[in-house]
């Protein structure tokens, strides 16, 4: 394993380096290359898919709740459900990482190449979503994260070994998913967990789950025609919701269990 805490410092070295130059893929690479790794692959949806399947995947929110606070060495991803990724060849409904950066080890910031400002660049990061930018935090399994003393970063070890075994609670948006079975949550392979907003992640919400990706998921289905009921979008997944879910996935053809995951998720948000 390679030392988070380098690979959110190496990189200050390629500052200014052009875009057309090293793109963010390239500058992911190279950092990781200086500390002592060699991978290749093809751009930053590839990234977001190789920690997915190799990692832990959640929002900023979620990592400073389970882990204290965001690691040095933690990927960043801007992350929707745009339908850019079927462009780059990616059909799988985990929708679109449009590009990737590094947590630094100095403050609170991010270091990444940027097609926008033409070079590799420092940008503002606290920990929070941003509003079009950083909404998705990568932990992979190839780095070891550091959190304060030694006794903390044990802890913090063992948060992220728990978060990777353990089933999400009942009516809770830290959800389980398994890539082999798209919609339905993982009895058995490798899992990763995401926490929701719905129209921003990959999730799983059913019936008997609440809250704010619930009411998102119900406004886009009534947007799209399908009838909820006197209730509305009131944020719970009742009778209603599912009967609304099941009929949207026959009418795109898709497996009809009134669970709203990545596959229907792609469909209700990237596809007009």
């Amino acid at each position: 394993m390679i030392d988070g805490k380098k690979l959110g410092i190496v990189g200050f070295e390629k500052l200014g380096t052009p875009y057309t130059e090293m793109d963010c893929q390239a500058f992911i690479e190279w950092c990781l290359w200086q500390c002592g790794l060699k991978k290749d692959l093809a751009g930053s949806n590839a990234w977001y898919r190789e920690v997915l399947k190799n990692g832990t995947m959640m929002t900023p929110e979620e990592c400073v709740k389970q882990l204290g606070k965001v690691p040095a060495g933690a990927f960043l991803f801007i992350h929707a459900f745009d339908g850019g990724e079927e462009k780059r060849g990616y059909h799988d409904g985990l929708g679109n990482a449009s590009h990737i950066g590094i947590v630094t080890g100095k403050g609170e910031g991010a270091i990444h190449s940027s097609s926008s400002r033409g070079c590799v660049a420092e940008s503002s990061f606290r920990g929070k979503s941003i509003r079009g930018g950083w909404n998705r935090v990568g932990l992979w399994n190839q780095v070891r994260y550091e959190y304060g003393d030694e006794g903390e970063a044990e802890r913090g070890e063992n948060r992220i070994r728990n978060l990777n075994r353990r089933d999400s609670p009942q009516g809770s948006s830290l959800v389980s998913i398994d890539l082999t079975t798209d919609e339905t949550p993982a009895t058995g392979g490798h899992q990763w967990f995401a926490l929701c907003s719905a129209s921003s992640c990959s999730a799983v919400l059913r019936k008997g789950d609440r809250g704010e990706a619930v009411r998102e998921m119900q406004e886009a289905l009534m947007n799209r025609g399908y009838d909820l009921g006197k209730w509305g979008a009131d944020g719970i997944f009742g009778k209603q919701t599912l009967k609304a879910v099941k009929a949207f996935q026959r009418d795109c053809g898709l497996k009809v269990d009134g669970i709203c995951g990545p596959l229907t998720f792609g469909k209700l948000y990237g596809e007009g």
